[in-house]
């Protein structure tokens, strides 16, 4: 009971991080335990493969159900600090305790979480349907630790930790990549792959290990408050930012296991996250980085210009997902730099700045979810039917008829087309670009239009024309797809079909904490100041 009461005692969004964690290190030490035994004695110590089903999804069900505590503790308390001294848990910093770690449940935080646990419930169904592709005692483990890394980095304010939450997620996630049939790899993709983690870590640790050695803090919202513009300022930012965006660009390798494809697309998104923690919580409009706005500018039509000349070229399911996924990661780094350059004068925030935020992070919140729907619908168009994968067939609407649906609603979302929360995000976008420039906002609108209107079509040709005559008729099974992609369609219905409450209680708090970073200092300061 002692050990209960205990653990009962801990903060939720700790134990949202420790659950997944300890049960992955549970069956690590299992497996360990299994091939020790085995080797010495001979006898096979398993898993039950339906205790590990129970207890998988029981994690990641709890996982969801603690999320929507936090934030609905955050809805009625506001920012909260969890703060873990050598007295124990407190939410205050004063006195003579040291502080050994420190939680932060502001709004983009505790919103991004919830999105997150609900994209990883349905991955994680997803995981116990396929038939395919089987759920492994290791498998499982390396899901919970990519889910424990991300869930941290929605909750950490400070360097150091968000390092360690990084690296908790890069290793759960190579673990899946690991787990990739080796006919989808090779020895150089492979050593490509883990070698420019490694050094992306590393560049995350030195940027992370200047700021640090100057300030004596890892804390973000304490640097943020003593941080001035230099040289080792503006190389710690480099080194902060680079390797992130380049995890955030980068195409996630395309498997035949949908699950993994997902977590890949949400680690990915995390990486996005940490940019706009360290841009708009950390530097701010710091003296010395008023190009950089121009550079995400840049990047961004890069990545608009590419995905509309690559769009009417993508045949294949996989080519099509990626150039729909580089589109609205084009958006959101324009989005980026157009909320970062609103914050250098009062009245370009005033003008484009919180209208650009809105867009970022609405955009941001929705590709979660369209991504994991978009990584599911591909998987399953690939899959081999009859000697042909199932796209190669057309007129594949009467055969999958919740693949089409699911299908058209994505595109919808992506295109901006009401009633669907992308149109309101896309509002956002036009009425910022507009503002900052009319050039840039038809630009920006022309190659939205075009790519919808391309999306559409080759939706529409996969879905009704003829492809390869089939003899029969029937209906493709869509049991391995209807439950994970029935979770995601009711997280687009629910942005959808009420999004003032969408907007009103998710986005526009989440957009006061990252134009109102003073806030977070002074909530974080009322006892004084961490030594």
């Amino acid at each position: 009971m002692g050990i209960i009461n205990s653990i009962a005692s801990l903060p939720v969004p700790f134990l949202s991080l420790l659950l997944p964690f300890a049960v992955s290190m549970i069956i690590f030490a299992l497996r360990l335990y299994h091939r020790i035994i085995r080797n010495k004695t001979g006898r096979v110590v398993k898993l039950k493969d339906r205790v590990l089903r129970i207890v998988f999804l029981a994690v990641f069900t709890v996982n969801v159900v603690m999320t929507l505590l936090v934030w609905l503790n955050f809805t009625e308390k506001g920012t909260v600090f969890y703060i873990l001294s050598s007295n124990g848990w407190t939410n205050t910093i004063g006195g003579e305790s040291k502080i050994r770690a420190l939680l932060q449940i502001d709004a983009i935080g505790a919103l991004s979480a919830v999105m997150m646990g609900l994209v990883a419930f349905s991955a994680a169904l997803a995981a116990l349907t396929d038939r395919k592709n089987l759920l492994s005692p290791t498998k499982a483990a390396f899901f919970m630790l990519t889910l424990c890394g991300i869930q941290g980095i929605f909750y950490s304010n400070g360097l150091a930790a968000l390092l360690l939450f990084i690296l908790f997620g890069q290793v759960g996630a190579s673990g899946l990549y690991r787990g990739v049939p080796s006919g989808t790899k090779d020895l150089k993709r492979s050593m490509w792959y883990y070698s420019s983690r490694v050094l992306l870590l590393m560049m995350f640790f030195a940027g992370t290990a200047i700021l640090m050695d100057k300030y004596s803090t890892d804390n973000i919202a304490i640097l943020s408050n003593r941080m001035v513009s230099g040289p080792q300022e503006l190389l710690a930012f480099i080194l902060l930012v680079v390797p992130l965006l380049f995890l955030f660009l980068k195409n996630s390798a395309y498997v035949t296991d949908s699950s993994c494809r997902c977590f890949f697309g949400i680690r990915a998104q995390a990486a996005f996250f940490v940019i706009f923690r360290v841009i708009f919580s950390l530097y701010g409009s710091m003296p010395g980085l008023e190009k950089i706005p121009a550079l995400f500018l840049l990047l961004g039509l890069l990545g608009l210009c590419s995905s509309l000349l690559l769009t009417p070229l993508s045949y294949d399911p996989v080519s099509f997902t990626e150039k729909m996924e580089l589109y609205l990661k084009s958006l959101m780094l324009i989005t980026l730099g157009l909320s970062l350059n609103g914050t250098y004068l009062a009245e370009s925030m005033a003008k484009y700045g919180v209208s650009s935020i809105e867009s970022m992070v609405s955009i941001w919140m929705l590709y979660l979810p369209l991504s994991a729907a978009l990584s599911i619908l591909c998987v399953n168009l690939k899959n081999v039917e009859d000697g042909h994968e199932r796209w190669h067939y057309g007129c594949l609407y009467s055969r999958m008829p919740f693949t089409a649906v699911s299908l058209f609603v994505v595109v919808g979302v992506i295109g901006g087309l009401p009633p669907f929360a992308g149109f309101a995000a896309k509002q956002f976008l036009f009425r910022a670009a507009n503002e900052f420039s009319s050039p840039l906002m038809i630009f920006v609108f022309a190659i939205s239009l075009a790519i919808l209107v391309y999306s559409v079509k080759y939706i529409a040709g996969v879905m009704f024309e003829v492809k390869i005559d089939r003899p029969e008729s029937s209906r493709i099974s869509e049991v391995n797809i209807a439950l994970p992609l029935s979770v995601i369609m009711m997280v687009i219905a629910v942005t959808s079909f009420a999004p003032g409450a969408f907007f009103d209680k998710g986005i526009s708090p989440a957009v006061n904490t990252l134009m109102n970073r003073t806030q977070i200092v002074s909530t974080l300061m009322q006892e004084g100041e961490a030594k």
